[in-house]
């Protein structure tokens, strides 16, 4: 039996934690101020981005289209919230990555090439807005336990 563990064996590791798959927009509930696991073994702090639903209601924005990224949010979106629509009353309702695609993290849309939608042209767009939360403000990480909490007086509200 031996009597090694991870602790000991760590400090001869060629890299600082052990290296995984990318994972983006993993959605945790954070309630209270206790830890809760989102990743199943140590994690680099530094790769992680907490981001956290601004309201529960679909922020709207009108906008006029232009080529390149057009502006649709300050912040990121949350991914899959996007519809777009030709107006408010949804007269035509767009398709994600075949009529326009969203940057989730920059808050951008940008028209597809065989697009139904033209330059110039006044639409409607509902999302939910996100916001960025800071390390030590908002939240803390433990790290070598893939684990995270909310700070009691921080941006992400309990639940």
């Amino acid at each position: 039996m031996s009597y090694t563990s991870v602790e000991q064996i760590r400090p001869y590791l060629s890299c600082d934690l052990p290296r995984g798959d990318r994972i983006r927009d993993l959605a945790v509930t954070l309630k209270g101020t206790e830890f809760v696991r989102f990743y199943g073994g140590a994690v680099d702090e530094s790769t992680v981005v907490v981001k956290a639903v601004r309201s529960s209601d679909h922020s709207r924005v009108a906008l006029t289209l232009s080529s390149g990224l057009n502006q649709i949010a300050p912040n990121p979106v949350t991914r899959g919230s996007v519809v777009v629509a030709s107006d408010s009353s949804l007269g035509t309702v767009y398709v994600e990555n075949e009529d326009y695609v969203i940057d989730y993290d920059n808050g951008t849309l940008e028209l597809s090439s065989d697009s139904g939608l033209d330059i110039g042209q006044s639409i409607t767009i509902w999302y939910f807005a996100q916001i960025r939360c800071t390390s030590g403000m908002d939240y803390q990480v433990n790290a070598a336990r893939g684990e995270i909490r909310r700070i009691a007086n921080g941006l992400i509200a309990s639940g």
